[in-house]
């Protein structure tokens, strides 16, 4: 069975500053993990509390299904227990066990204007 692992880095996101500013979300570091099999798919977070900056995860019960797929991430925790890892470091680990980062750190139409000047610049200016 095919099993696609994702995460998305919150507050490196480029809609961070536009979109979730004075949320709630804003305010604590947020790793948001993705499952998807073609039976079922979800989602839950790693959010470090404010009060004492400590990981917590986050998993609401739609999810907890997807949780047997991450054995390897929770034992990978377990074994760095109390640490209080960063959210970098904690995106570094999840890339070692092979969960992709799909963190949109650029504007989508960032992307398009850059390819506009890239190809304005091997074709010439328009006339």
């Amino acid at each position: 069975m095919s099993i696609d692992r994702s995460f998305i880095i919150t507050k490196e996101a480029w809609y961070a500053d536009v979109k979730l500013v004075g949320s709630e979300v804003y305010k604590e570091d947020e790793i948001m993990i993705y499952i998807e099999t073609p039976k079922v798919s979800g989602e839950f977070g790693i959010r470090w509390h404010l009060s004492v900056n400590a990981p917590r995860l986050e998993v609401f019960d739609d999810a907890w299904p997807l949780l047997p797929m991450c054995s390897d991430l929770l034992k990978e925790m377990a074994i760095i227990g109390d640490c209080n890892i960063s959210p970098s470091a904690f995106g570094e680990m999840l890339k070692s066990l092979g969960f992709e980062d799909k963190t949109a750190r650029v504007h989508p139409d960032s992307v398009a204007e850059n390819q506009e000047s890239i190809k304005r610049r091997k074709t010439g200016p328009a006339v």
